[in-house]
């Protein structure tokens, strides 16, 4: 018979590192490492394993792709995964941030612009 296992439990946090253990002293940076670290702990375990916890610290976590959760890193009834956050801003965001934005200075773009929308428009160069 194989040993039991406890549930795992793993936090992620802004300024965390994917190299370390995922701990509360030592947290990893994204979501990835500890769905990673589920995964691989679900397959040494086998039908040992008793599942698993994130907490998400307070922060933003920049997504630059999917994030996906499959079966490889799922709980069962009786061994649940959770993900859940720390607190009240723990953000998840798609897509990149960006900056530079700026008034309108083009005159025929301010002709169009009502006297009141011409302090509120701003432009941004796309390429």
């Amino acid at each position: 018979m194989p040993p039991s296992h406890a549930p795992l439990a793993f936090t992620v946090a802004p300024g965390g590192d994917d190299a370390g253990p995922g701990t509360t002293r030592r947290p990893f940076a994204t979501l990835k490492a500890a769905r990673d670290a589920i995964r691989s702990a679900r397959k040494r375990q086998g039908d040992a394993f008793r599942g698993a916890t994130v907490t998400v610290r307070n922060g933003d976590y920049v997504l630059t792709r999917s994030f996906e959760l499959t079966a490889d890193e799922s709980g069962t009834p009786s061994a649940s995964t959770e993900y859940r956050a720390a607190g009240k801003s723990a953000r998840l965001l798609g897509g990149k941030v960006i900056t530079g934005f700026a008034p309108v200075t083009d005159p025929a773009t301010l002709a169009r612009l009502t006297p009141d929308a011409k302090k509120h428009v701003l432009v941004f160069d796309l390429r």
